[in-house]
């Protein structure tokens, strides 16, 4: 029996990964698949129990949510979270393949500002899990609030954002990052509110907000002005009610 009680969690998973003593960690196949050095949910659960660590399965249960929700291990697919069920899992000391960082280690910041959010892909829309590193003036994009490594990394040092509603998902809230001399991100939120907390955040760290564009946003030719004969600007919405014909005379 190991006589860990009150001592960190980080003895603790030395305690689980020792061998012998510990956990069964091994390669292991599910349906053809291998997955290397990991261990089951449902044997971290008796392990705790057999070793006095915790009296009863919920109390064990609870044990295992702490050290998953502390970024000690992960599932395997990063598809649970912690069960007490024979679901793979792999401590994070033993990951070889995964890059990071994951969105446990990120939210470990508790200024770290994260949420869902609606991004759009070829064809379909698909929820991501965004975790924004204001020190770091990075955003980082995941499948889930579970995976290990990002999709793709914002750098927002030198972005600019626009609230739009051009390309927007119908019944959503969009914001667009233009990225510095890359790519432009449009994000949606399922409320209002979480647009609005979404662009407060971003422009708390520098990121400069611009008015999106009329040519956007009209919805007839009479938002706009146009130079006459003289060199005045004048009103196009003058002309409202009458037929206008628009001519191009600057080109070749």
């Amino acid at each position: 029996v190991f006589e860990i009680e009150d001592k960190p969690l980080d003895d603790l998973v030395t305690k689980l990964r020792k061998q012998p003593g510990g956990l069964k960690i091994k390669d292991r196949k599910y349906f053809f698949r291998k997955f290397p050095k990991c261990f089951k949910g449902n044997e971290l659960v008796d392990w705790l129990i057999k070793n006095d660590i915790c009296s009863t399965r919920a109390e064990a249960t609870a044990k295992g949510e702490e050290l998953f929700a502390g970024d000690y291990f992960h599932h395997v697919a990063d598809g649970h979270g912690f069960k007490d069920e024979p679901l793979f899992y792999r401590f994070r000391a033993d990951d070889t393949d995964i890059v990071g960082p994951s969105v446990s280690s990120l939210k470990k910041d508790s200024s770290a500002f994260h949420g869902q959010l609606l991004v759009k892909g070829f064809i379909l829309w698909h929820f991501r899990y965004f975790v924004l590193k204001k020190d770091q003036k990075k955003l980082y994009s995941f499948d889930n609030e579970l995976s290990s490594s990002p999709r793709s990394i914002i750098d927002l040092a030198n972005s600019n954002l626009i609230m739009s509603e051009c390309d927007c998902k119908k019944g959503s809230y969009c914001f667009t990052i233009n990225e510095d001399h890359k790519r432009s991100h449009v994000c949606c939120a399922t409320k209002s509110k979480d647009q609005e907390a979404w662009i407060d955040q971003l422009i708390l760290i520098g990121v400069q907000f611009k008015e999106e564009e009329l040519y956007v946003t009209a919805n007839s030719i009479f938002e706009f002005s146009a130079k006459d004969i003289d060199g005045n600007d004048t009103p196009l919405s003058l002309f409202k009610g009458q037929v206008c014909i628009v001519v191009n005379v600057a080109s070749e």
